[in-house]
């Protein structure tokens, strides 16, 4: 997968340059219900630290229940030369669950922790997906 981050935020962590991204999807059915789906990437240049490529890795090993209207997520992921400082590592777990009461709609949410001191302690989020 391709992408790339444009300068059009505003403030001290707005994007001042063009920073493409390269990510790499991979992964395999191990059964019908359970997966290991995987991602390794980088991002070349970040908010206040153009010069500075992030790399990370992600392993997430997911569990589909009920004809595939939830799904159960455990993640562990690293992110490589975060923000300035090019020799940081930021470790962390997390897990999660999406549900999909339609063939167009998504609900998830995420909580998990770091695993050295670099790394946010705790974090959470949630998403909502739509397709038209």
């Amino acid at each position: 997968m391709v992408e790339l981050f444009t300068p059009t935020g505003y403030g001290p962590a707005a994007m001042q340059s063009v920073a493409p991204e390269l990510d790499y999807l991979y992964g395999w059915s191990l059964n019908k219900k359970l997966a290991l789906e995987c991602s390794t990437g980088a991002i070349f240049g970040q908010p206040g630290a153009p010069g500075v490529t992030q790399y990370y890795q992600s392993a997430v090993f997911t569990r589909t229940w009920r004809e595939q209207h939830i799904v159960t997520i455990a993640e562990a992921f690293a992110l490589f030369g975060y923000g300035s400082s090019p020799g940081a590592v930021l470790p962390s777990l997390d897990s999660g669950v999406l549900w999909r009461p339609g063939y167009n709609f998504q609900v998830d949410w995420r909580v998990g922790m770091g695993l050295n001191q670099t790394a946010s302690p705790f974090f959470t989020g949630g998403g909502v997906s739509f397709r038209y």
